[in-house]
Formats: C-alpha cells, sequence, structure tokens
C-alpha cells in the first residue's frame, strides 16, 4: 500500500476532487470523487461548496494538472492539499475502487 493509499484508508473527513474533464469522469474515476474539471470556466465558482478545512485529494489523468490545481487550490485558502502522485492511471492501476 503506497503513503497515499494509506492517507486516504486512514482518513474519514476528507474530500477527493478529480480535476479531469467531464467527459474523462464519465469514463471512470475514483470511488467517492466528485468532479472540478481543471478547465471550468469559473474555477472559484466550481470550489465554492467544497469545505476549505477539509483534507483535500486532488488528482487527474497523468498528473500534469493535479499538481497546478493542488496550487491554485492553495491560494484560494484551502489548508490541506494533497496530490495524488501518478494520476488517474496510476490509482487505477494500484486498484484503489472505482466509481460507476
Amino acid at each position: 500500500m503506497t503513503a497515499y493509499n494509506a492517507l486516504l484508508a486512514d482518513s474519514t473527513d476528507h474530500t477527493l476532487i478529480d480535476v479531469r474533464t467531464r467527459g474523462e469522469y464519465k469514463r471512470s474515476h475514483l470511488e467517492g470523487a466528485m468532479n472540478r474539471s481543471y478547465f471550468a470556466f469559473n474555477y472559484r465558482k466550481a470550489f465554492s461548496a467544497v469545505d476549505r478545512n477539509k483534507l483535500v485529494f486532488v488528482y487527474c489523468q497523468t498528473c500534469h494538472r493535479s499538481p497546478l490545481a493542488a496550487r491554485k487550490l492553495k491560494r484560494m485558502g484551502f489548508r490541506r492539499v494533497v496530490d495524488l502522485k501518478g494520476g488517474y492511471q496510476h490509482w487505477h492501476k494500484e486498484m484503489v475502487p472505482l466509481g460507476k
């Protein structure tokens, strides 16, 4: 089990955010993830309902968008943001439960 898997498993009060496009998310996503595309027209509004005090995990397809999203979230006042390194491709291989 990776350190991120352990962190996800140990955290009962977190938010998991998929920053891929709606189409990528619809094809498959990690169980419990909400979709907030990195390319959203109004990024700040897309995250307005997300609790800034919770631990937030973000991921994309291959770990190109999620580091950028994590930096944006921190600038927006999110206190604890973790980028799931390796992206969805890696997590799919690690057998993290998938939605849909």
